[in-house]
């Protein structure tokens, strides 16, 4: 079981990789992609920060913005949206899904 929730993780992120690289490429005309973090470091990041499973990972523009939104469902089965600055990955919040 263990396997396959890797496994599904592993094509989330191979998926929200793709689907985020086409998509920020018209936002980001003035800077390199390469200033922001990549999916693979804002999950090892959010992995020591908050033990559970992540549930999704998402690159988007808040207040003007870069950062990374992860979904995590902690070890009582409660869901928390994370905000990371896409390019210090700083932890700019947590609150709880609702």
């Amino acid at each position: 079981m263990k396997g396959n929730k890797l496994t599904s993780l592993a094509a989330f992120v191979g998926l929200a990789t793709l689907g985020m690289g086409s998509q920020s490429y018209g936002q980001q005309s003035t800077r390199g992609a390469e200033n922001f973090l990549t999916i693979e470091q804002i999950i090892e990041k959010v992995r020591a920060d908050y033990p559970g499973e992540i549930i999704e990972v998402e690159r988007e523009k808040e207040e003007g913005k870069m950062v990374w939104e992860v979904k995590v469902k902690d070890k009582d089965g409660k869901e928390w949206e994370i905000y990371y600055d896409a390019s210090t990955g700083k932890k700019l919040k947590s609150e709880p899904e609702s």
